[in-house]
């Protein structure tokens, strides 16, 4: 059920913004991997 919600507000967020969904896919991605690497450091190990 979660997942769905989380699709459902991000849909609507790409559409808020007028941003394809894949964009905002690559967008969170390159967001989440940056928050990673803060907190624990390089994500090559």
């Amino acid at each position: 059920m979660v997942n769905r919600e989380l699709i459902e507000v991000f849909s609507e967020i790409a559409r808020e913004k007028n941003v394809e969904r894949s964009e905002l896919a690559t967008i969170l991605e390159e967001l989440f991997l940056y928050v990673i690497e803060k907190e624990y450091g390089d994500s090559s190990n």
